[in-house]
């Protein structure tokens, strides 16, 4: 029987009479991480509220704030942020329907998904977003977090991934030697 989906590798065998431990699914990386975003903007968001925050670390600011709209605060002004992180979300729930068949792209799809939860988490407990890093550079960049960059790294290693040419698949080549 070969196993389906992420959790699963191409080329599998049969399993053996004792089934040893799954991998974990994209969907649990994703629960990981969300959770690990939490987890950072809880010790932020105590460490701000107790004055124990490093403000400025010279390449980077720590500085909590809520952000009501979505990427780069668009939408903040109004009902739009809610509407438009929902959207995005019922767009990765298409994406990931599509691609969760190659095992190359869980980790895409992990670091989508984490970031997507992770966001929404907030949007739901507290209203809006926690962004809490600001990132020194020439250019004005807007306060982030954990999550986003999740979102991002997911978004740009899906990207590659799709742009690979057809028959450049890691998995489908040769062992060196």
């Amino acid at each position: 029987m070969k196993p389906r989906g992420c959790a699963g590798g191409a080329g599998a065998t049969p399993s053996p009479p004792v089934r040893p431990p799954r991998r974990w699914s994209f969907a649990g990386w994703a629960l990981a991480l969300a959770l690990l975003d939490q987890g950072v903007k809880a010790q932020v968001l105590r460490l701000g509220a107790e004055g124990l925050l490093p403000r400025d670390a010279g390449w980077a600011a720590l500085a909590p704030s809520l952000n009501r709209g979505v990427a780069f605060s668009l939408g903040a002004s109004g009902e739009w942020g809610s509407l438009l992180a929902l959207g995005g979300l019922v767009a990765l729930g298409a994406l990931s329907a599509r691609l969760r068949s190659s095992p190359l792209r869980c980790p895409e799809l992990a670091l989508l998904w984490g970031g997507a939860l992770g966001n929404l988490t907030d949007r739901f407990l507290r209203g809006g977003v926690v962004d809490y890093l600001t990132l020194r550079h020439p250019l004005p960049l807007p306060s982030l977090n954990l999550a986003d960059l999740f979102l991002s790294a997911g978004a740009l290693l899906l990207l590659a991934d799709l742009l690979r040419p057809p028959g450049k698949d890691p998995s489908s080549a040769p062992p060196p030697g």
